[in-house]
């Protein structure tokens, strides 16, 4: 139950408090302290154990002690005790007693919740894995990141008491040899498990990978040799991000605390066609977030070529309108899903996208069938359609090169 704090500055409350600020350091070293009061020493005798919360001002909970049923009826000096509490600064648990006259105020050691402690399990398990010299499938399994064959590993009967359905998957296998898997620096891409096992087990690994992000728990990546499988490259720390159920993925990004995260914007959202994001260049030039864009247009989009009729993700590319090395925005309504080839096309203008029709208008002297576009019109699966701003620029952009 909740009950309210006092609203009024009433003499016990103040009494409360005065204590509290004169022994402050007593009270902060020892979590402890007794307040003598003069008034009646009448009333309540017995100890409530309250949970004071730091962002909440409306009123403290009870944990246990008291089983009124009505709020108003809720001991005065206990309330008085816990108001103080708050006026003072201190949050946490508390066990407030009273007994003729001698309030006592004693502060209680955190108790952890299951989502708490898998978390600190698996950042210990981290702390482990970074000290070790070398990383095998036995140390894993030892530490219980690795199960064996499964891409997800569950420890279902570890994580069980975070989530009592499915429990919470703790690592995942990138092998790439199963599933087209976008591996970069910053995370993966990773495809829902689709094996021969039954479809309940499968399932099962997916739900217990959605869970991880509900609970903001860290999974482990483990990244497979691609010429020797049975060794082990690297093991990451990611965090699931997003997941799309119509496309079959995950979007987790690797980090040693979870990377701040953004929903893609609705359709009617505010646009900007421009936006300054910094590039890392090598020998090639590498777009940071580069993953997380494939992952949110295969959402907003689904995963087929625009102008054709292709679907298989290893041919599909994210495709910006207005280009990245123009500063080009990630929003993913200046952007196109396409296939390698008609990507090549698009960016050398032997087509463009009417921006009111979304008709497909084609250049001079090339025709439709000589590069393989089969569709009248931009057509995805989802419907949705890139913002007017950018179709206009690029409309613009292949009238000119075209006249």
């Amino acid at each position: 139950m909740i009950i309210p704090y006092n609203k009024k500055a009433a003499n016990l409350r103040g009494v409360i408090s005065k204590h509290l600020k004169e022994n402050e350091i007593l009270f902060g070293d020892f979590g402890e302290t007794n307040i003598e009061l003069e008034r009646d020493k009448s009333g309540y005798a017995g100890e409530v154990k309250v949970f004071i919360e730091p962002d909440k001002e409306d009123g403290f909970k009870v944990v246990s002690g008291w089983s009124g049923k009505v709020a108003s009826r809720f001991p005065a000096r206990i309330k008085a005790a816990a108001t103080a509490l708050k006026d003072n600064g201190y949050t946490g648990q508390y066990l407030i007693k009273h007994s003729e006259g001698l309030l006592s105020v004693k502060e209680l050691a955190k108790e952890l919740s299951p989502v708490e402690l898998e978390l600190e399990r698996r950042m210990e398990m981290w702390r482990v894995l970074q000290d070790s010299s070398s990383i095998t499938p036995g140390r894993l399994r030892e530490l219980r990141i690795y199960g064996g064959a499964q891409g997800i590993f569950v420890d279902k009967k570890t994580t069980v008491s975070v989530d009592g359905n499915f429990g919470v998957a703790v690592g995942v296998m990138h092998t790439g040899r199963h599933y087209a898997d976008d591996l970069e620096e910053g995370g993966i891409i990773y495809h829902y498990p689709k094996t021969n096992r039954p479809v309940s087990r499968d399932r099962g690994e997916i739900e217990a990978t959605k869970a991880a992000k509900e609970n903001n728990l860290p999974v482990f990546i483990i990244i497979k040799e691609e010429k020797n499988p049975k060794k082990i490259q690297a093991v990451k720390m990611g965090w699931v991000q997003d997941w799309d159920d119509q496309e079959r993925l995950f979007l987790i990004e690797f980090g040693d605390a979870k990377p701040s995260y953004r929903l893609p914007v609705e359709q009617d959202a505010p646009f900007k066609l421009e936006e300054r994001i910094s590039a890392r260049y090598g020998r090639t030039k590498q777009r940071p977030n580069q993953q997380k864009f494939r992952f949110n247009l295969f959402k907003q989009y689904g995963a087929k070529c625009g102008v054709c009729k292709v679907t298989n993700e290893n041919l599909l590319v994210a495709a910006h309108i207005f280009p990245k090395e123009k500063n080009g925005s990630d929003d993913w309504r200046n952007s196109l899903v396409l296939c390698a080839n008609h990507h090549n096309a698009f960016d050398n203008y032997l087509f463009g996208i009417n921006e009111t029709t979304h008709l497909i208008e084609m250049q001079a002297g090339v025709t439709k069938q000589q590069i393989g576009i089969t569709e009248e019109k931009l057509t995805t699966l989802s419907g949705k359609v890139p913002h007017h701003e950018s179709l206009v620029w690029k409309h613009q952009k292949f009238f000119t090169q075209n006249n």
